[in-house]
């Protein structure tokens, strides 16, 4: 994480510290969209079983805005989904439970980068960034079962490159790949009443997005943005803790390891001030 911080404070600081005499005039760069995104998530046993997964569409929201100056860029980044998708596990007992999970993912960020123009018709960026991811699974209770909620949080790094490889007139097209490193996840878990709550410690793992953004220059000020996506996290399994009820020890908890495979679309208005 240090070296994150320390390539970031770099990035930025190069790209606030150069003069108007010795690159181009700033460009400040707003964009807000509509996505859509096929929500995909397994939790997996120590043996490497399925225990339980997730999956289902959630609308979503975001909003970006990038200061450019010269070939330098940093950019802040926000994005919001909910909604409500299909639950298929197990009880602790084994019994298959089926239900629905409402998950609210909430995810915010900064990035620093720079470009380099190759030819005519092709420009690569490199850029690194840190953010944070909010979510949480209201798992509903279904006939005598009760349902959980849970609220997962961790920050993360990302180092990537976008690569414009096509220009024709108005349009261009690009792909963007980042790798991401999850910082000190965690998870709470709320028993609606039945046991105390719980936190505990997840795994840091590597994960990853690949994005395929199509711009349409409307005109100088104005672009709409196409970007299908696909993005994927994992995060460790963590140590038990005593369940505890009315200060009696009834047994342990652990969360166990888990994947996140999401692919969805956005649309997005970009306008530049």
């Amino acid at each position: 994480m240090k070296l994150l911080l320390g390539l970031m404070i770099l990035t930025t600081g190069l790209c606030w510290g150069f003069s108007a005499d010795s690159i181009q005039a700033a460009e400040l760069r707003g964009r807000i969209g509509l996505s859509v995104m096929e929500f995909g998530y397994k939790e997996f046993s120590d043996d490497g079983h399925r225990v339980d997964r997730e999956n289902g569409l959630l609308p979503g929201i975001s909003a970006a805005l990038t200061r450019t100056q010269g070939d330098w860029f940093v950019s802040g980044e926000v994005s919001y989904f909910a909604g409500d998708v299909r639950y298929d596990g197990r009880t602790q007992t084994g019994a298959p439970f089926e239900t629905r999970t409402g998950e609210n993912l909430l995810d915010y960020g900064l990035r620093a980068g720079r470009w380099f123009g190759m030819r005519a018709d092709s420009d690569l960026a490199v850029y690194a960034g840190l953010g944070r991811r909010r979510w949480t699974r209201n798992i509903q209770s279904h006939s005598n079962v009760n349902g959980l909620f849970e609220v997962y949080d961790w920050w993360y790094g990302s180092l990537g490159t976008k690569w414009i490889f096509y220009k024709a007139g108005k349009l261009e097209g690009g792909i963007d790949l980042s790798l991401l490193r999850t910082l000190a996840p965690e998870i709470k878990i709320d028993f609606n009443g039945v046991y105390d709550n719980v936190r505990l410690d997840l795994g840091e793992r590597f994960g990853g997005r690949l994005s395929f953004p199509w711009r349409y220059h409307y005109h100088d000020e104005t672009a709409f943005l196409l970007e299908p996506y696909l993005e994927g996290w994992d995060l460790g399994r963590s140590s038990s803790k005593p369940l505890i009820r009315n200060g009696t020890v009834m047994g342990s908890v652990l969360e166990p390891r888990s994947e996140t495979q999401n692919y969805g679309l956005a649309i997005s208005l970009v306008r530049s001030f």
